[in-house]
């Protein structure tokens, strides 16, 4: 506490002193400007993070396909090892109990463990154990991906960057309706649990957001993961000001 106390004073004296230059972790241009931020990071960034929605989708759309292979709700001469129409029908709902179910958890982990570490501890592994429990990776996602997509865009893209997470789960939901019609329960299932993978491999890398790292006391992550965003040759000290004094409202 008593560390983070004198982060926020050094770095308000450091932001106050008329006689601060360019930052030591700020590269300039050939030219001795500043160049324009780089949008490609946020880019890249926001497509890695949504690519759980994509899974999302999976998720959502998973018991339409696999309905007449693995319920009895439209071949009564189905063996008894599948399961009834009224047992089908729990497995459906089972996810939104999830959902709502780790609301709660998840605002307290976001700021407790990062954006970043919350997705990823979330729900990568916990996609296979059922539906209740992705119901949970579900809702965990839904609150924490806009989040982060929101903390690294700048204002300017922030609104096209925050549809991505939507449009992923848009997309995830229509390539479970297409494969599914072409394969069967087993392999849609086996399809889908190798996203979530995929999406902690990609997003493994991705530094955490810098409003995060502000809130927590540690002001020069917060310096590296914006000039990561923006670039290195970009001025991120006008922009991280101005967070760090958001955080203190």
């Amino acid at each position: 506490l008593f560390q983070c106390e004198e982060d926020d004073i050094a770095y308000e004296e450091e932001m106050d002193d008329p006689q601060l230059g360019v930052s030591t972790q700020t590269l300039v241009s050939s030219k001795g400007e500043f160049q324009s931020a780089k949008r490609l990071p946020q880019y890249l960034a926001a497509i890695s993070v949504t690519i759980g929605a994509f899974a999302l989708g999976n998720v959502l759309a998973w018991t339409s396909p696999t309905a007449d292979e693995l319920s009895q709700t439209t071949n009564n001469n189905l063996t008894s090892t599948l399961m009834t129409q009224s047992e089908w029908s729990w497995v459906g709902s089972l996810m939104n109990i999830g959902a709502a179910l780790v609301v709660l958890p998840v605002g307290y982990l976001i700021d407790k463990i990062g954006r970043k570490f919350t997705m990823l501890g979330l729900t990568v592994p916990l996609y296979y154990v059922g539906r209740i429990i992705t119901g949970m990776m579900g809702g965990a996602f839904s609150l924490t991906a806009p989040v982060y997509v929101s903390e690294i865009a700048e204002s300017d893209i922030r609104g096209t960057l925050g549809t991505y997470f939507q449009l992923m789960v848009t997309v995830g939901i229509l390539f479970v309706y297409v494969l599914g019609s072409q394969v069967n329960a087993f392999a849609l299932t086996l399809v889908c649990g190798i996203v979530p993978l995929v999406f902690g491999v990609v997003f493994f890398f991705m530094p955490e957001t810098p409003l995060y790292y502000i809130q927590t006391g540690r002001i020069d992550r917060a310096r590296d993961s914006l000039q990561y965003f923006r670039g290195k040759s970009y001025n991120v000290e006008p922009e991280l000001q101005v967070r760090y004094k958001f955080t203190e409202h």
